[in-house]
């Protein structure tokens, strides 16, 4: 965005500069050799022109605008300001012999290539907006949809603190036998050091298995509760939402 506030700048600038003139009063402004220098471009002419009062063509002097008869003030100011020299622009034609009139009337003369800000902005920007554009609509869809692919290996566990777990064994109703292995949990997860002493190998975890609504969740939370420790709960989809 600032490369092409400034491009316009620039643009702009130089338009309130420049005066735009005819290809043809730029024609009679060279043979009256009152072109200075001029800068070639591919579609225009650019350059400086420093006008003389007394410039005739063709033997007739140059046509002029006259100030009104009864503006003696007015037709001064006008003869000065056609002497100030100024910058000039004009849409470049088809002419061969340009090059040999700009040398035999003495003007400075260069050539431009054509600006390569204008080319990097219009070869590179354009794809590139539209392939950010698709990427950041893609992830959106993917987002929107829960099926994101970026974020397949981020954890979307919650974590809920002992002061919200707030569920013990005594809320369980029935399940005695599997409170009863369960209690071996709570003890390690209190102590795991005693039992790390005895060369025991941990276990990575327990399974509960069980139709759904049997208390396997209240189950976790009551051992949480229990252990007086920090309760991760997540459902399988959250990690595995793309294919579940």
């Amino acid at each position: 965005m600032l490369a092409l506030l400034l491009w316009f700048w620039q643009g702009g600038m130089s338009q309130l500069e420049v005066r735009t003139i005819p290809y043809s009063q730029f024609k009679t402004y060279l043979a009256n050799h009152e072109v200075a220098e001029a800068s070639l471009k591919p579609d225009e002419i650019l350059g400086r022109i420093t006008p003389r009062a007394n410039a005739v063509t063709n033997g007739n002097p140059a046509a002029v605008p006259r100030p009104p008869a009864n503006s003696e003030a007015g037709g001064t100011n006008l003869a000065n300001s056609r002497t100030i020299p100024f910058q000039f622009r004009t849409v470049r034609l088809e002419d061969p012999d340009l090059v040999k009139e700009l040398q035999a009337a003495g003007v400075l003369y260069t050539a431009e290539r054509p600006s390569l800000l204008p080319q990097f902005l219009l070869t590179w920007v354009p794809p590139l907006a539209v392939m950010i554009g698709l990427f950041a609509w893609m992830g959106r869809q993917f987002r929107t949809a829960g099926q994101s692919v970026f974020g397949l290996g981020k954890s979307t566990a919650k974590l809920v603190a002992d002061k919200t777990t707030g569920v013990t064994f005594q809320d369980v109703a029935g399940c005695d036998e599997a409170k009863t292995e369960l209690r071996e949990v709570v003890d390690f997860l209190q102590c795991p050091k005693r039992y790390q002493a005895l060369g025991a190998k941990i276990p990575k975890g327990v399974l509960l298995v069980g139709p759904p609504g049997t208390g396997k969740t209240l189950l976790a939370r009551a051992v949480a509760g229990e252990a007086k420790v920090p309760l991760f709960s997540l459902s399988g989809s959250d990690f595995v939402e793309m294919f579940v």
